[in-house]
């Protein structure tokens, strides 16, 4: 009797070591997964934003270009985006429009796009107001002219600390 009892306790001894030993095996294998995986098991905030090509093809896309050549000080590029309501620029209208495009691009150029809406007004028609490091405001209106969306209208403005939503 006395030994079937030193070996119970002995046999539950030596499990209750192998359960210890495989508890810590399964924690540090669980911590060297976390480690490794980059800490990708736990994401925090929202997914990834769904990236907006910069090209003519868009309206967004379009102002999204628009502002991408102002960024490079690519002026004769931005200016190629403009248009008016109906037709392409001509040469000449173009070389007239580089001191309103030079003006908006000292503006708009190489700040943050903080804000982003887009309203769409008709099929051909998307008005866009990007708000710039929390202060100016790029408007764009932004029509399908010939397969390609054009920005028929650029306005810059400055918006200081003022909650937009109160009406005074």
């Amino acid at each position: 009797m006395r030994r079937r009892l030193i070996f119970l306790i002995c046999d539950s001894l030596i499990r209750e070591e192998a359960t210890k030993k495989i508890l810590s095996i399964a924690v540090s294998i669980i911590i060297i997964a976390f480690a490794v995986s980059g800490c990708e098991l736990v994401v925090l905030g929202s997914a990834r934003k769904k990236s907006i090509p910069m090209n003519q093809k868009s309206g967004v896309g379009a102002a999204y270009l628009f502002k991408n050549q102002l960024d490079s000080s690519n002026v004769f590029g931005a200016a190629r985006i403009l248009s008016a309501p109906n037709r392409l620029y001509l040469a000449v209208e173009l070389s007239d429009l580089y001191y309103e495009v030079e003006r908006i691009s000292r503006t708009a150029a190489k700040k943050e796009i903080t804000d982003f809406k887009a309203d769409t007004v008709s099929p051909k028609d998307v008005n866009i107001t990007m708000r710039l490091n929390y202060v100016s405001e790029l408007s764009l209106k932004t029509r399908l002219i010939k397969k390609y969306w054009r920005i028929i209208d650029c306005k810059t403005r400055k918006s200081y600390w003022r909650n937009s939503e109160t009406k005074e």
